[in-house]
């Protein structure tokens, strides 16, 4: 089957300084080497920012400034700061654990605002801020999500939701304080190439490859490429309106759907047993709870559960018309994914 691919040859911002001074803050992840990359092809300077313990290796391989700093550290973050006229805040700590709020909040919220008090005592020009999907309430049915839906942390699915929530609400009252401006991207789920390891998706890929996948889940989520929000990420620097948060999205996908395409790439048998949500839910709140209790994370809990069977009916209008944001095709994706995990080279 041929699948169409969206032109990307106006993708990126024709606003280009090539003397524009770009730091990431939390550069480590997957979206923070998809993002290095395409900023390091535009031959554009860039400096990373990290924690003491992240493995930067690969950055400083390929000729980056590495700074290092903390997110509990006001002094340290601005002095990695320094010179710095657009930070990428991508920083954040992912879990769908139960009571999981105070360790979220401590580096969803406090840091972030820990990033904002850095940039503004830094004289930085703009803050772009990373958020997720999951920041957005989630409304009822079937309901388009779009810019127009509310931002309350009371009504998000978990406590991550809860934190990227509040974060982004800091970010946006930030611009409205006219001291710095800003622009927050929303993300569904981020799948693609250039995963360093650190990924649901590319954990789940790696477990599956060599295991298989016995049982699944009704549900569906919208996933969206990695390359792709890389793009919108840095046009949003020159494109992005102050103050204004725009949604990521690129396809809904069912578990069986996905399942189905990822066995047939992988040479796997796709599943015949699909638990029942009753089943499904009780099985998630016991492995959440039993996992807690030892202090390990898991994926399998009844948040996770929830966020598929929840509304994902997710419009990107508003970053198409103002970042050129353009979505390929999930199949392209987790193919290019799966590719990228046999061949890795990441330290």
């Amino acid at each position: 089957m041929s699948i169409l691919q969206p032109d990307r040859s106006k993708t990126t911002s024709k606003l280009i300084d090539s003397n524009m001074s770009i730091s990431i803050i939390g550069a480590t992840g997957h979206l923070g080497h998809a993002l290095v990359r395409h900023i390091n092809e535009l031959k554009l300077p860039v400096r990373v920012i990290c924690r003491a313990s992240s493995n930067a290796e690969y950055f400083r391989s390929i000729g980056l400034d590495v700074k290092r700093a903390d997110l509990d550290d006001v002094k340290s973050l601005k002095n990695a700061l320094s010179d710095s006229e657009y930070v990428i805040h991508l920083a954040s700590k992912i879990s769908v654990m139960p009571l999981a709020r105070k360790e979220l909040t401590r580096i969803n919220v406090q840091g972030t605002k820990n990033v904002i008090e850095a940039c503004n005592e830094a004289g930085v020009e703009k803050l772009i801020y990373v958020s997720s999907i999951q920041a957005i309430s989630p409304g009822s049915g079937e309901k388009q999500i779009d810019e127009i839906s509310e931002i309350d942390p009371y009504l998000t699915h978990d406590d991550y939701g809860f934190s990227k929530a509040e974060a982004t609400l800091e970010v946006l009252q930030t611009a409205q304080s006219g001291k710095l401006k800003t622009s927050v991207l929303c993300p569904t789920g981020i799948i693609g190439p250039h995963d360093p390891g650190s990924s649901q998706i590319g954990k789940f890929l790696k477990v599956h490859i060599k295991y298989g996948t016995h049982a699944f889940v009704s549900g569906a989520y919208d996933f969206v490429d990695v390359r792709d929000v890389s793009i919108a990420v840095f046009n949003s620097i020159t494109m992005g309106a102050n103050g204004q948060h725009y949604l990521l999205s690129g396809s809904k996908v069912s578990v069986k759907e996905f399942l189905e395409y990822v066995c047939s790439l992988t040479n796997k048998k796709m599943p015949i047993i699909r638990i029942p949500n009753s089943v499904a839910l009780l099985a998630g709140q016991t492995n959440g709870w039993m996992n807690k209790l030892i202090g390990r994370e898991t994926y399998f809990t009844a948040s996770s559960l929830r966020t598929l069977w929840s509304n994902s009916n997710i419009s990107s209008r508003l970053a198409e018309k103002d970042l050129n944001f353009r979505s390929r095709s999930w199949q392209h994706s987790i193919k290019d994914q799966l590719n990228d995990l046999t061949k890795s080279s990441y330290p």
